[in-house]
């Protein structure tokens, strides 16, 4: 596997629902059987003795470690995970989070925040902008001085809100009327976020 543009990505997803759910499937088989025979590899471990560990055959394994299986169920992979001391994750995530991590391209993760869990569909992100990014710092108060700035990076999926989320630090957008504007380097946000930025 390699890293894919992430303009080829975006051209791909929007060729339709179908063509998406086949890159998500195609993304999942391969990305898990990989892992797994990267991971054992790493550890100096052959597939008989990862087997024997997890009280699988060595043929199930094997399968598991196919690309092209594609079978693999969360309980074995709960198992392999365990055996192997490394934490695995199921979760579903928006199109643009997906286009970021398949491109290899820097992304903030919300994590478990409430507003995250409920995943935005691929035709919301489309019309609110969120697949269209560029790069961005905004400059923002340090709370201390009012004439001590600094650059911080700032990556807001919920399009248009106007707020930038770094780290578990939370950052106004700059106020209209105060000569601020974004520098083409760092965090990301959308044109209609800028736009939005802005006019606030």
């Amino acid at each position: 596997m390699g890293l894919i543009s992430r303009t080829s990505l975006l051209a791909r997803i929007r060729r339709g629902k179908k063509a998406r759910a086949q890159l998500v499937e195609s993304n999942l088989s391969e990305g898990i059987a990989f892992q797994i025979r990267a991971t054992r590899e790493a550890q100096n471990m052959t597939q008989a003795e990862l087997a024997s560990a997890i009280g699988m055959s060595q043929n199930n394994l094997s399968r598991l470690e196919n690309p092209e299986y594609g079978k693999q169920t969360i309980s074995s992979l709960k198992r392999i995970a365990e055996y192997l001391d490394v934490a695995v994750v199921v979760r579903f995530i928006p199109f643009s989070q997906y286009v970021d991590w398949i491109s290899g391209t820097e992304y903030l993760d919300r994590g478990l925040r409430p507003e995250a869990l409920a995943v935005r569909t691929y035709e919301e992100e489309e019309r609110t902008g969120a697949l269209e990014r560029s790069i961005r710092y905004w400059p923002v108060l340090d709370g201390k001085q009012d004439d001590a700035r600094q650059l911080q990076p700032v990556r807001d999926y919920d399009a248009g809100r106007g707020i930038g989320f770094y780290a578990e630090q939370k950052f106004e957008a700059p106020a209209k009327g105060m000569g601020a504007e974004p520098y083409p380097m760092g965090g990301l946000t959308s044109q209609p976020e800028q736009d939005q930025m802005r006019a606030s």
